[in-house]
């Protein structure tokens, strides 16, 4: 029972024999009916230190600093940078923040107009416009070095798509692993990057990394059509041997002329490559009956129905599906290969990977030479 002096009865203090006046809160005992976490920074106090006192310098003195915060995605970045805000607002400055985004990078400036569409930039940018049209024209200056195109901060990781093929690239999970993950992966962490991996529709992966959406795709082939939007490294990625499958009640014969199969239904992945000397049979004719699937489940289920007579595609990938489809059994592998294909991870001339394709080919041998790229290889197939 509340008192008009502020105080009440505590109900914990109320007995049947005795009730007591005792000072309290109000309050103080309600259950509040959500979670309320404090937003309190823990273990930054080094790092905000720094950018306090870097700010205090620019305030005292005048003169323009350009301080740069690193670290992987998701590490606090943008927590750290934002205690800079509680100290900005005595001496009347102005904190506006935009964030690098990896799906802009084709809209001129967009992390710029990002800062300056915020709630605090928006009310003060025409003042400051009006006071220095200077200042404006020194942040588009200083933007345009921020946003160089082809430039790749090591703390954003490369976006690279692959296709969904067993055991070389898929999801298990909801995670992308696989042989050549795991080799890919590797090969960058060595160089001190890391990488986001997409698995999609081949066809969309060759999309993606013509119209520069992401940074690279692999496993590819290298074939003058795809020279034309992706750079390619000397160091192969995983030698692949692309193979006739069947089913194993069929009788089929192929001495390695593929005009002895040219007039039998053949399943292929849409958009794939499957080297020079098969590509050219499609192009030319030789090949006249291609049925064109998404990926490699697709191609079996329709060599189970006998849509298809044949499918073509790479030994590891159909084996791989097979055994995961519970198919192993139902299928046959037709001698010999077509052709022995040298697969890459390729990347898209939208943006300069000089630097980045070097340190990764450079990696990737080194991973030959000690061991790591055949154990991750065995690891899979055992």
């Amino acid at each position: 029972m509340a008192l008009r002096d502020g105080t009440f009865v505590h109900p914990r203090s109320a007995t049947p024999s005795r009730r007591t006046m005792v000072a309290g809160v109000l309050g103080e005992l309600d259950t509040p009916d959500r979670l309320l976490i404090p937003e309190k920074l823990y273990g930054r106090e080094r790092e905000v230190e720094t950018l306090l006192t870097s700010f205090d310098r620019i305030v005292k003195s005048g003169a323009p600093e350009l301080v740069l915060v690193s670290g992987y995605s998701g590490i606090g970045k943008s927590s750290v940078v934002n205690e800079l805000h509680k100290a900005l607002v005595p001496p009347r400055g102005l904190f506006a923040s935009g964030k690098f985004d990896q799906y802009k990078r084709d809209v001129p400036y967009a992390t710029l107009a990002q800062a300056f569409q915020g709630r605090g930039a928006r009310a003060q940018l025409s003042t400051i416009a009006l006071q220095t049209k200077k200042a404006l024209a020194y942040l588009l200056i200083v933007s345009s070095f921020l946003v160089v195109p082809g430039s790749t901060a090591r703390a954003d990781p490369l976006v690279l798509a692959s296709p969904d093929a067993r055991p070389t690239t898929f999801l298990a999970d909801g995670k992308p692993t696989g042989i050549l993950v795991d080799v890919v992966t590797e090969a960058f962490r060595r160089t001190g990057r890391s990488v986001d991996i997409k698995i999609m529709p081949w066809a969309r992966c060759l999309s993606e990394a013509r119209s520069g959406a992401v940074d690279g795709v692999f496993p590819i082939y290298r074939v003058p059509e795809r020279e034309q939007f992706l750079t390619y490294p000397n160091e192969v990625l995983l030698p692949q041997l692309v193979v006739f499958f069947s089913r194993r009640d069929t009788k089929n014969s192929f001495s390695g002329e593929l005009s002895e199969v040219r007039d039998v239904n053949i399943g292929i992945v849409r958009g794939a490559s499957y080297g020079k000397k098969f590509d050219a049979a499609v192009k030319n004719g030789t090949l006249q009956n291609i049925d064109l699937a998404d990926n490699i489940e697709q191609n079996l289920m329709k060599l189970m129905r006998g849509r298809v007579t044949l499918i073509a595609n790479y030994r590891y990938g159909v084996l791989e599906t097979a055994r995961h489809l519970g198919l192993l059994a139902e299928i046959k592998e037709i001698s010999p290969p077509i052709e022995s294909v040298p697969s890459y991870l390729a990347f898209t001339k939208q943006r300069d990977f000089v630097k980045v394709l070097d340190d990764f080919q450079a990696s990737l041998a080194s991973m030959k030479q000690d061991g790591f790229y055949n154990r991750i290889i065995q690891e899979y197939l055992r």
